[in-house]
């Protein structure tokens, strides 16, 4: 949905050229009534870039869901920047994240010309991360001032911080994963490979413990 919904977007900015911004935003965000002015005054300090985040929080709690992410060239794993931070806690600089959350995303019309749409082959996970890998000498931007509430993976069993995710979300963020390493770090698959595996050994251990 996420891609055809872009497809669409790129539609109607080849019909709008006085339109430069893309606002990705999930359904179940809650959006504070200054946060699109902030987002528009960082994008004019910002320069050229590919895709602009700003600090997303947990709906109903004071902590960081994320300020964007940062992912293994070894393993694919992902790391959400300051998740479960204070909402008060330091700003990211941009230049040291690697993608920016698919929740919530400012997307400028030179990335999206360029570079085209989100690939449709993964699903839930890892089409952000894909879409900011490949956004070639376009640089990452932060709207330190502009957050924006969370309620995040209600329908696939990770809703809470405190939340295991469920066997449906590990499932297509594993395939996913192997997925993007295959597509950008094929020699570093089997490394990936053998690291998930021990993660799951893992995961399947504490089940049993639970038991």
């Amino acid at each position: 949905l996420a891609c055809e919904a872009l497809l669409e977007a790129d539609r109607l900015l080849a019909a709008q050229p006085d339109l430069g911004l893309l606002w990705v935003l999930n359904p179940d965000c809650v959006v504070p009534a200054e946060t699109p002015a902030a987002l528009l005054r960082a994008q004019a300090a910002a320069g050229p870039f590919a895709i602009m985040g700003s600090r997303i929080l947990y709906h109903d709690t004071d902590r960081i869901h994320a300020d964007g992410g940062r992912v293994s060239r070894w393993s694919g794993i992902c790391a959400s920047v300051n998740r479960l931070a204070p909402a008060g806690a330091p700003t990211p600089d941009p230049a040291t994240i690697d993608f920016v959350i698919g929740a919530n995303m400012v997307v400028s019309r030179d990335f999206l010309a360029a570079v085209g749409p989100m690939h449709e082959d993964y699903f839930l996970y890892y089409e952000e991360v894909d879409w900011a890998v490949r956004r070639g000498a376009l640089p990452l931007a932060y709207a330190a001032d502009a957050p924006v509430w969370h309620h995040g993976g209600t329908a696939i069993g990770t809703g809470r911080p405190d939340e295991r995710p469920s066997a449906f979300s590990n499932y297509f963020n594993y395939r996913n994963r192997m997925r993007f390493m295959r597509r950008f770090h094929p020699a570093r698959l089997p490394v990936a490979w053998l690291i998930g595996l021990a993660q799951i050994a893992r995961s399947l251990g504490r089940d049993d413990a639970a038991r």
